[in-house]
């Protein structure tokens, strides 16, 4: 998932990040660090929050002997349970190479403490990733050849440009989908995004890319924004941008150019699945980085409820959804609700755990590192009209990732709940964030999340109790077979 109008420098993360100033896709919560740093706390927070997590600074030093010696016990850490947390499941593609480039330039002069800092945000990212990573061979990867042939390159003197760019591809080489290292600027517009506080100037859309057929997709649409008002709707594919292409042929985009000065024009060619191309001109506004919710009132033979969680990252997801449930059962109790997580690709291990408990209880399974320790995910109940043994029905498709898979497949493990739609992603790892003395960070997979009975579906996917085979992009709001599949269930009884 990508944000809609990212700046030029985002394009390679993908789903990482929704800088279109929808939503962040990859946010960190409470942070954990080499030199600067370390929380462990329980949980998955995005961006949000940054734990207060009483830590011990320690001195890094310049060889992979020292820095083994870094090991846990070393760091003062936060109690498990902790209010913020620092976990996260990130989306499914965000092994891609991050990059935001600074405001230095690549001929900035290179001074030995730029030398000697860079040195000592490698071997606590170094560390991090020896001491805590989850799978022990790391991913196939030689983790212990890649430290001399880096220091030396570091040591010969670089820009922080080019450090940041092989930091991103040096944890992009664990090829694990999930860890990644964010720069200072990264890290600094994730806090933003996970409080909901950053802004940009664009047209309110969140989206992703079919890069088969050459397209962007909208997925989400801001209300009374610039696209709102053009009558841009979920679903939509955007062809061109100001008569360029939205995605190339080289699998970039050109998204950016939604971007542009507050009160400037943009001209989106934009088409309905099933409908023919349409141009729909746009005036650029300030567009807040609130991802809201959506919910409405299925009308049939019987009251149903439709709730879609477009996130799990932003901390006002709770609220939101409490509010919801609450407001659909004004009008009476519902015979059913269906739960749309199709276009959400994770988030906070707090938000994931409130919300988990308007529907159930209990033990809902566990966090294991790779020595096999496991943190148990129990879940408390928020008893809200008749929703904890309400009927449901949980949308989701190959978009559902991370925490959003965990939700939907603790409620089907359950027997809370049937999956329709499309099989998982398959990406359950969990993250920890290592936040460095320069701002910069990493999210290094260091949990997998199993069930009760110690089973999980990393690598495959949860595969749905009624599969729909058609995807986001080739439907229309109006005519949404997943959903006529789900209420056609509860309906019967199913």
């Amino acid at each position: 998932m990508i944000a809609a109008d990212p700046d030029p420098g985002t394009q390679r993360r993908q789903r990482l990040t929704l800088l279109l100033g929808v939503v962040a896709v990859i946010f960190c919560v409470a942070v954990v660090c080499g030199a600067a740093t370390i929380a462990a706390v329980t949980g998955l927070s995005a961006i949000r929050h940054m734990a207060n997590a009483g830590v011990t600074a320690l001195a890094a030093t310049d060889t992979p002997q020292a820095a083994a010696a870094l090991t846990p016990a070393a760091f003062t850490v936060a109690a498990p349970h902790a209010a913020v947390s620092p976990y996260i499941t990130p989306t499914a593609t965000a092994a891609q190479p991050v990059q935001i480039a600074p405001s230095v330039t690549a001929t900035e002069p290179v001074t030995p403490g730029m030398t000697a800092r860079q040195r000592r945000v490698f071997v606590d990212l170094w560390s991090a990733v020896e001491q805590h990573y989850v799978y022990q061979d790391y991913h196939g990867m030689d983790w212990q050849a890649v430290f001399t042939p880096t220091l030396h390159r570091i040591n010969d003197g670089i820009s922080d440009t080019r450090f940041y760019d092989m930091m991103s591809e040096l944890v992009a080489s664990l090829n694990d989908d999930h860890s990644v290292f964010l720069s200072p600027g990264e890290a600094h517009q994730e806090q933003s995004e996970y409080q909901g506080s950053g802004d940009y100037v664009g047209i309110g859309i969140v989206s992703d890319v079919n890069y088969a057929r050459r397209y962007t997709y909208v997925l989400q649409v801001l209300p009374d924004s610039p696209a709102a008002r053009a009558g841009l709707r979920p679903h939509d594919n955007i062809l061109q941008i100001n008569g360029k292409l939205s995605v190339l042929g080289n699998g970039d985009t050109n998204m950016e150019l939604l971007r542009g000065a507050e009160g400037s024009t943009v001209t989106v060619t934009a088409r309905t699945p099933g409908q023919l191309p349409r141009e729909l001109v746009m005036t650029r506004t300030q567009i807040s980085t609130y991802t809201p919710i959506e919910y409405h009132i299925i009308t049939g033979t019987t009251r149903l409820g439709y709730l879609l969680i477009p996130t799990l990252f932003e901390d006002s997801i709770g609220r939101q959804v409490r509010a919801a449930l609450l407001d659909m059962v004004k009008g009476g109790r519902l015979n059913g609700l269906i739960v749309d997580m199709r276009i959400n690709n994770g988030g906070a291990y707090p938000v994931l755990v409130q919300t988990l408990g308007f529907f159930t209880s209990g033990n809902a399974g566990s966090l294991s590192d790779r020595s096999g320790v496991r943190m148990t995910m129990g879940v408390r109940p928020d008893r809200i009209a008749n929703y904890l043994s309400m009927p449901l029905m949980v949308l989701i498709d190959h978009t559902t990732a991370s925490y959003a898979e965990v939700f939907a497949g603790i409620l089907q493990a359950k027997g809370r709940a049937k999956l329709v739609g499309q099989n998982t992603s398959g990406n359950i790892e969990t993250l920890r964030a290592h936040q460095f003395e320069d701002g910069s960070q990493a999210w290094i997979a260091e949990e997998i999340f199993r069930l009760p009975d110690g089973s999980n579906w990393e690598g495959r996917g949860l595969t749905p109790d009624i599969p729909v085979a058609q995807a986001w992009d080739e439907i229309s709001s109006d005519d949404d077979p997943v959903i006529a599949a789900a209420v056609a269930a509860l309906n019967r009884g199913k």
